[in-house]
């Protein structure tokens, strides 16, 4: 038997795969993105409701809210920042070596697009600060004299 590269059954499989995987890689980001501003709007809300007392007492001590504030967008940024480095070198070497033991396959030779780099580094850290922010927005607009009591129960 004479096989091409389209009838053979290892190469169509390969191709079969690399397919769904370029499927995944189109909707991923936009769960990812979700995720992450979920993520990261939980938490900055919950350090948010933590830290109340701290954040009444920096304002009475005339600290202003962008100062107070820049705390927690920096932490958002940072987190973004890190998210987007381990994101970039470790998703494509984990997925590359885990169809490197079903298939036979060459060094992998990672290429990085850096208008794709730019606006997905820019999205995530928009995301991340925008959630950040919103969730710092309101216990800020409060009075200095109601952050320092605790937040009343919920009904």
């Amino acid at each position: 038997y004479v096989l091409d590269r389209d009838s053979h059954r290892s190469f169509v499989e390969y191709e079969g795969c690399a397919n769904s995987i370029d499927a995944l890689a189109k909707i991923f980001p936009v769960f990812f993105f979700a995720v992450a501003a979920l993520v990261c709007l939980t938490t900055m809300t919950r350090m948010v409701d933590e830290q109340r007392i701290n954040i009444g007492t920096l304002k009475a001590l005339g600290y202003t809210v962008f100062d107070i504030a820049k705390k927690y967008i920096l932490y958002a940024f940072t987190a973004s920042i890190l998210g987007l480095l381990i994101g970039f070198s470790v998703f494509p070497i984990v997925i590359f070596y885990a169809y490197g033991m079903m298939y036979t396959l060459p060094d992998m030779i990672p290429a990085i697009d850096i208008k794709l780099a730019i606006s997905i580094t820019l999205i995530a850290i928009l995301v991340t600060t925008i959630s950040a922010y919103v969730a710092c927005k309101k216990e800020l607009m409060e009075e200095p004299s109601a952050l320092m009591r605790p937040k009343a129960p919920k009904n």
